[in-house]
């Protein structure tokens, strides 16, 4: 019966406060949400000015989607009341994004207040202003209308109105996901900025104090609130901080960030940097930054005019890192093409901001990775750079980069694993045909991210000593050929002849460590299709020399590419190096390949060497002694499907999304998984049940999982225990330490089946 009133009552209500003919109506019953899952309500709406009581009459239609910069809307320092009427399908469950509107405002869905942010009023004193951004279910409604009323007072911000920024509506089911996947760049970014920060602060402080890593350091700070602290607010929901703290951190923290990254240029390139106009650059950003502590809606009208400086600035700096570059100055490459990364993080930010566009997450993030990534190996090549005038500093900033990339390696790959497990769990739910491709590119970006932090960490580790090989039997032609099948659809996309050439009258059967040798084969075939644009890639695998027990392995890659000339080989195996900067402006790479082939190449015992000549070709081989293996490799066995009956399994993890990507896995397998959030409490749950495996975190609050595992250990456990960790561990260290097998964060669906099967 109530049901039935509504459906009389609503459209009686909005006849009378206005005219069937002025009423902003927008029509979703017939919209297809898989095509389109977002909807922005930035068409007319009726607009009652100087009006926030239940009835208000008269009004006018307002087009919100016309607001420009320097008109955002209604009310300016006022209060009004916006309204308009969506048709949609009632059956459907649905939800809105409210974006923050600097204001106080109310929500009323028909008729029924639902959210408010701060406090509507009449004027300045009983108005209070608010920062949230809202998402409202819509549940059970009673027929396909629904009336959105918004009363809002605004005193205080130049922003006004709701104009500056739509209200979008979705399934309730897409919004969330959209939601998720906007809070997990937001922390996976503020965090890796975090952390730089405390990194290169460490290193002012306790090694040698260039400024130019202070004033970074400084810049990474103020940019990371930039990130939390603004677009979704994720902030704001964790800290109830105060309105005009908010809005001065949020403006004063953009200042600052123009102000240390000019500070940053002149430090790094102090010949280049005009001193004057990069310090009256600094003092008129520092200057925004004071006028902060003006009243609101002065500082943020002055904000404009800031955007027009910041251009110049932009203009400034490019033009000190390309002088810098012409002259060859150390780092200042990677500065330009850091430079390519603020030109797309500007753009778009500014963009957003004056209402033209609106942001793309995903490319802004790649942006925002680009240039700190680009400034990390600035500095990395800086360190270096001071590693080589003395012994005493070369120490220092050895242990400095250890200590950064193990932190650094614990913390990317953490977030990462969540990515890439969330990843692998949707492409493997069945998703539509445009999530597909969007979970494959971010599948692809992800996997390209981890190859990065891999190669870097293995360079490190194998400069510090500690990368061990581990020998195993291997069939050497399988091996091979398996390498040539990864690559196969990268030379089929180039129309390049691709073949491997391999000697029969070598052994079946070698001991070698199947994983180094797939890395430095990978690195040299990929880099020979990356540089070729038309021809052939020619695999050869041959012997030279050989007895009964060894047998001198030599591997070739045969190409027709851009070629290298004598003077550029001599610094291709050099880390961070490419043959000249144009190649990783066209063909991209950080230059890490090479330096850890033949790093890998030495440890196994082999040398590596290039023939090349520039137009032609090149040709890379590398030679390394192996033990003939007698020992029969066991016929690889295809499971279509997990199978772990009756399997008991206690997950030791605190990290929640950690704990949900292995779990959801793990309970696809039909594996019972018992969670423990601490060390301690796995000695609880120990006591209680008898379990078949336990996969242990290593970090954790409490009781960490070294601990845990010995305490186990006293307790009788006798089962296999594997170190889930994100951070670079020696397995031989693990094994004195009780574990019997480690599985490093990020770890694909494949990776936790392969180890699982060797425990169970």
């Amino acid at each position: 019966m109530i049901n039935r009133l509504l459906i009389y009552i609503i459209p009686l209500y909005l006849s009378l406060v206005s005219n069937a003919s002025d009423l902003a109506i927008v029509d979703l019953r017939q919209q297809d949400w898989e095509t389109n899952k977002f909807v922005e309500l930035a068409g007319p709406w009726k607009y009652y000015e100087s009006c926030i009581d239940s009835l208000c009459t008269g009004g006018e239609l307002v087009d919100i989607s016309k607001a420009r910069a320097d008109q955002m809307g209604y009310p300016d320092f006022g209060f009004g009341t916006y309204q308009l009427t969506v048709l949609v399908d009632h059956a459907e469950e649905l939800m809105i994004k409210v974006p923050d509107y600097f204001s106080g405002y109310e929500i009323i869905l028909n008729g029924v207040k639902k959210r408010h942010v701060g406090k509507l009023g009449k004027n300045a004193e009983t108005s209070e202003p608010g920062r949230r951004v809202l998402y409202i279910p819509i549940h059970d409604l009673a027929s396909d209308t629904l009336s959105i009323v918004i009363p809002i007072s605004n005193f205080t911000h130049q922003k006004r109105g709701i104009g500056n920024k739509p209200i979008a509506i979705g399934l309730e089911q897409d919004v969330m996901h959209q939601k998720f996947l906007d809070d997990s760049y937001d922390f996976f970014l503020t965090g890796f900025l975090i952390l730089a920060t405390l990194f290169f602060l460490g290193l002012y402080f306790h090694g040698k104090q260039d400024y130019s890593i202070l004033f970074f350091a400084l810049f990474t700070l103020s940019y990371s609130y930039r990130i939390l602290g603004w677009h979704n607010y994720v902030l704001h929901d964790l800290i109830d901080m105060p309105y005009h703290l908010g809005i001065m951190l949020e403006y004063a923290t953009f200042y600052l960030c123009g102000a240390f990254f000019s500070l940053y240029l002149e430090s790094l390139f102090p010949e280049e940097a005009p001193t004057k106009l990069t310090r009256t650059f600094t003092f008129l950003s520092l200057g925004w930054v004071a006028s902060t502590l003006l009243p609101v809606h002065i500082f943020t009208q002055l904000n404009t005019y800031y955007l027009y400086l910041l251009l110049i600035g932009i203009v400034l700096m490019i033009v000190i890192i390309i002088k810098a570059a012409l002259k060859r100055r150390p780092g200042s490459m990677y500065s330009l093409y850091g430079v390519l990364g603020v030109f797309i993080i500007f753009s778009f930010k500014t963009l957003n901001y004056l209402n033209a566009i609106d942001e793309n997450r995903l490319v802004t993030m790649a942006g925002e990775l680009t240039f700190f990534m680009f400034q990390a190996l600035i500095l990395s090549r800086n360190f270096t750079e001071n590693w080589r005038r003395g012994k005493q500093d070369a120490e220092e900033l050895a242990k400095a980069k250890s200590d950064f990339l193990s932190v650094m390696s614990h913390e990317i790959r953490t977030p990462l694993n969540a990515v890439i497990g969330t990843t692998y769990h949707l492409l493997d739910s069945d998703p539509k045909q445009e999530q597909m491709e969007d979970l494959k590119r971010l599948k692809t970006s992800s996997d390209s991210l981890l190859a990065l932090i891999n190669n870097v960490l293995d360079y490190n580790r194998i400069e510090s000593g500690k990368l061990e090989l581990d020998y195993g039997v291997s069939n050497l032609k399988k091996l091979c050929q398996s390498q040539m099948d990864v690559l196969e659809p990268l030379a089929r996309a180039k129309k390049l002849e691709f073949r491997l050439e391999y000697d029969e009258t070598l052994p079946k059967n070698v001991l070698i460590d199947k994983t180094r040798l797939s890395q430095v084969l990978v690195n040299l075939l990929g880099n020979a299709i990356k540089f070729t644009v038309t021809g052939s890639v020619i695999f050869q695998v041959s012997k030279e020399g050989a007895d009964d027990e060894h047998v001198n392995l030599k591997f070739s890659v045969i190409d027709t590419g851009t070629g290298i000339s004598e003077v550029e080989r001599k610094k291709i195996f050099d880390a961070f190096e490419q043959a000249n900067s144009s190649i990783s402006r066209k063909f991209g790479g950080a230059g890490l390949g090479l330096a850890i082939s033949r790093k890998l190449v030495e440890l196994m015992k082999g040398t590596i060497e290039i023939e090349s000549m520039h137009g032609v070709g090149s040709k890379f081989w590398f030679t390394i002694p192996c033990q003939i293996a007698e020992k029969k490799q066991h016929e690889e066995v295809v499971v279509e499907k997990p199978k772990f009956e009756n399997i008991r399994v206690l997950l030791v993890e605190d990290n929640p999304m950690n704990i949900l990507i292995a779990k959801r896995q793990l309970e696809k397998w039909d594996i019972a998984v018992i969670v423990a959030e601490s060390g301690k409490e796995a000695l609880v749950h120990m006591s209680n049940l008898t379990f078949d495996l336990v996969l242990m975190d290593l970090q954790m609050p409490v009781m960490d999982g070294f601990e845990a595992t010995k305490q186990l250990r006293l307790m009788g456990f006798e089962g296999p225990i594997v170190a889930l960790t994100a951070a670079s561990v020696n397995m031989d260290d693990l094994k004195e330490k009780g574990f019997n097998g480690m599985l490093p964060k990020p770890f694909s669906p494949a990776d936790l089946e392969e180890k699982l099967r060797s425990f169970l």
